[in-house]
């Protein structure tokens, strides 16, 4: 008995008719290319509900909810209970203390991260004259063009004053960007 009979009698309970095949339906394996469209369309739709669920309200805003709330249902539990200015300073310390998940990267890693249906994201500790930081989930989405900022810049699910798909240069300032970070966390076990 071959080693391939000798697994179908362990898993089976039986063993396979000599010369006998098996066979599997066409479109019924494993496609990294339908995986990825899988993830994408999580993290998407993920987004957008934060994007409905965590309006405004009363004076506040909620990016730091919205992220938590993306993040966790992602997996990631490390931003959990902080503040948007806590999250950014976090991920700084996780990107020494767990390198294998956090990394801070460039724009266009974030884009491709999340192009992959994994969570990245933007953030600023304190915008001069706030009390508070701001952070927002990277899109899965081509980057866009932005006037202010001369440049194409990513795509944002932006959770704060204004909630949408938002480009990144309508969530953060121009004269935050050179205090702006940007943030990948990739769990251990993809």
């Amino acid at each position: 008995m071959g080693v391939l009979e000798q697994i179908v009698k362990i898993i089976c309970g039986f063993t396979p008719t000599p010369g006998a095949s098996v066979t599997v339906p066409l479109g019924t394996g494993y496609s990294k290319e339908k995986d990825m469209a899988d993830k994408v369309e999580k993290l998407t739709k993920l987004q957008q509900t934060a994007i409905d669920r965590f309006q405004p309200h009363d004076g506040f805003t909620y990016c730091n909810v919205g992220l938590e709330y993306i993040a966790h249902e992602l997996g990631c539990h490390d931003l959990d209970g902080r503040t948007a200015a806590c999250m950014v300073q976090h991920a700084s310390e996780l990107c020494i203390s767990k390198p294998d998940e956090w990394r801070e990267d460039s724009w266009e890693r974030a884009m491709a991260h999340a192009a992959q249906g994994k969570l990245a994201f933007f953030g600023i500790v304190a915008p001069p004259g706030e009390q508070h930081g701001h952070v927002a989930s990277v899109a899965a989405r081509p980057p866009e063009p932005s006037g202010s900022w001369g440049q194409n810049v990513p795509v944002l699910a932006n959770v704060g004053k204004t909630n949408g798909f938002l480009r990144l240069s309508q969530c953060f300032l121009l004269s935050q960007k050179p205090t702006l970070k940007c943030f990948l966390w990739e769990p251990t076990n993809s």
